[in-house]
């Protein structure tokens, strides 16, 4: 058994995720699932040898806890729109608490600050995909590269120490 490692950035954080699109349903019949590197986002499919459930989700979250700001495209919103707190992260959305102002299908921009230090990481557009009383589920639609590199940095960091014990099932089989 090979751990596998992203092609793009040679990382080992790499995991199976949903199939997309008819060959990938076609090609798991022959037991060759996709698996998504959780820092920069690239698919890639490996044989398993062996049936298996896939997961719901592309991306693993992590748990932060970063003020953020939003402000919805389509309503007039304050000049600085809304605060709220980002409570788990992803590269390719998160979970925001804060004011429910946007409903399913809006899309918002949103900054969020890592810390005092750095300036604040901007995701040019995300749209509101699920609302709870635990917050809104917000999906990166439209991410400059740099930023998408920050917040997989900071996946990274909060990863790497959990990763093995947290995601056994991330080896190929051969």
């Amino acid at each position: 058994m090979a751990p596998q490692t992203c092609e793009r950035c040679r990382s080992r954080l790499v995991r199976l995720v949903p199939r997309r699109g008819f060959r990938e349903i076609i090609l798991s019949l022959l037991t060759f699932y996709p698996l998504c590197c959780q820092l920069c986002g690239h698919r890639t499919l490996a044989f398993w040898g062996r049936f298996e459930c896939l997961p719901q989700r592309t991306f693993s979250r992590v748990p932060v806890r970063f003020p953020a700001w939003f402000r919805p495209f389509e309503r007039p919103a304050p000049r600085w729109g809304y605060e709220g707190t980002i409570l788990d992260l992803s590269v390719g959305g998160c979970r925001l608490k804060g004011r429910s102002v946007a409903s399913i299908d809006t899309c918002v921009r949103l900054e969020f600050e890592v810390s005092d230090d750095e300036a604040p990481v901007a995701v040019e557009e995300a749209v509101v995909c699920s609302q709870t009383s635990r917050g809104m589920g917000l999906a990166f639609v439209k991410i400059r590269k740099a930023e998408k590199r920050r917040i997989g940095r900071i996946i990274g960091r909060r990863l790497a120490n959990t990763w093995p014990a947290a995601h056994g099932r991330l080896q190929a089989r051969s």
